[in-house]
């Protein structure tokens, strides 16, 4: 399992780079987060059908890679307009 949410977070990372030299919107990230977790969602669910309750196991891996995806968003529209009202 831990080595499977490092994948599933190293993906992430990787669009999350992607979509920053794009300069993409939140919908993009919010897009990319959901994809990878419904992807690891059902590889989870197919690995390991009885670890637990399938919708807590749902908000764990689509929810939190969405929010992850959108904070890192916020974060880098908030150090660009800091660097605007800088200059």
């Amino acid at each position: 399992l831990a080595g499977l949410k490092g994948v599933e977070y190293a993906l992430l990372g990787l669009a999350i780079a992607w979509l920053m030299q794009r300069e993409a919107q939140w919908k993009m990230y919010a897009l990319a987060g959901a994809g990878i977790g419904v992807a690891f969602y059902c590889l989870f669910l197919l690995l390991m059908p009885g670890a637990g309750d399938p919708l807590q196991r749902a908000i764990i891996e689509i929810v939190q890679p969405t929010g992850c995806a959108l904070a890192v968003y916020g974060g880098s529209r908030f150090y660009q307009q800091l660097a605007t009202d800088a200059n």
